[in-house]
């Protein structure tokens, strides 16, 4: 026999023996690991959100809305200084209002307070009654929540997760629901925060509609141009305007446009089934029942639906200016094509979707 044709042959024969249990490993691998197979990791498909909340009662139906809504994964939620409620009530009633959703059971999402203002001058704090009104859930008594805030500042908490989505390739939306002071600080901190992020959608400003300053003391509030979260810190909002981030603006042209009213109350009433959806026709009935459901209208709620589903309304670019200084003009955003800063701005929503959207979402 001759050797070097006998190893040739012994080699073909592995080889071939080889090939053929390499054949079958594949046609009896699991479909799901051959489709996975050299695929790269999808992330969730969730919207990643931050929210920046000053608590007055409206940011309460956000909060609630945006917990309810399975297509959104909150990163982290904000308190504003400048806002309506102080920083720890805010705390407090915001893991009080996590537990009473129940759709974040499980899960801890980091919540802690601005600590420094952009600039303290024209700064205007908000209505000492809506304060104790905004501190003391209006006397809506929900249970002692055991979950804690973090000893970090708004700001730093923010930008740590914008770094960590960063780092994903996730651009996060910043959703404001107050005044914009702790956007301002970041931004004036780190320029570069503007590329991190998808864009900052901001309820605040009034650009051909009335402001709301006067309604709570039309004597003492002269101001009837202004919406109150542009009117508590004018600069911040010139801080964010000028900074070129990707700005969204929710003006009450806009939310005017969804009221609340009698007729949404009695559907509300009738359909109501979730512990969100009772507090919340609880707080709207103690409200309004001296108001007879006038000058009430869905400004934060509307604002977190449009910031996930721009379709809801309509967006238009302008050049927005912000005025500040005297107290009758401060605040206020007009349309200036000479020295403005193009933003997207809110000119109408459509109320029937919104109400529907609402009560859908809040029913989960």
């Amino acid at each position: 026999m001759n050797p070097k044709k006998s190893m040739s042959a012994f080699f073909y024969r592995c080889m071939t023996l080889c090939l053929l249990t390499c054949l079958l490993s594949v046609c009896f691998l699991s479909p799901t690991i051959l489709a996975s197979a050299g695929k790269p990791h999808v992330p969730s498909a969730k919207i990643p959100v931050i929210l920046d909340t000053d608590m007055g009662i409206d940011d309460w139906l956000a909060l609630l809305y945006l917990l309810n809504r399975r297509d959104v994964e909150i990163l982290a939620i904000t308190v504003p200084i400048t806002g309506q409620s102080h920083c720890q009530a805010a705390i407090h009633n915001i893991h009080k209002l996590m537990d009473l959703s129940g759709k974040v059971a499980n899960r801890q999402i980091p919540v802690a307070c601005s600590q420094s203002y952009y600039t303290q001058q024209f700064v205007v704090p908000f209505p000492d009654k809506w304060r104790h009104e905004a501190n003391t859930l209006a006397g809506m008594v929900l249970p002692y929540s055991a979950r804690k805030s973090l000893a970090i500042s708004a700001e730093q908490l923010i930008q740590e997760q914008v770094d960590k989505q960063a780092k994903l390739g996730i651009k996060p939306i910043i959703i404001t629901l107050g005044p914009l002071t702790t956007m301002a600080n970041i931004l004036e901190k780190d320029p570069s925060f503007k590329h991190k992020i998808s864009n900052i959608i901001s309820m605040g400003g009034a650009v051909s509609v009335k402001g709301n300053i006067h309604y709570i003391d039309p004597v003492f509030y002269q101001n009837r141009v202004s919406e109150w979260n542009f009117y508590a810190d004018p600069l911040a909002v010139k801080k964010v305007l000028e900074s070129g981030v990707v700005f969204k603006m929710m003006p009450l042209d806009a939310t005017d446009m969804v009221p609340l009213d009698k007729a949404f109350m009695r559907h509300f009433k009738r359909v109501k089934k979730t512990r969100a959806a009772e507090f919340i026709y609880g707080i709207l009935n103690k409200k309004n029942n001296t108001q007879n459901y006038t000058g009430y209208c869905f400004w934060d709620s509307l604002t977190v639906a449009m910031a996930l589903d721009s379709s809801m309304g309509e967006f238009k670019s302008l050049p927005i200016r912000v005025k500040y200084g005297a107290p009758n003009i401060s605040g206020q955003t007009v349309v200036d094509h000479q020295k403005g800063d193009y933003v997207q701005v809110a000119l109408s929503a459509n109320a029937k979707r919104f109400h529907q959207d609402f009560l859908a979402v809040i029913n989960r």
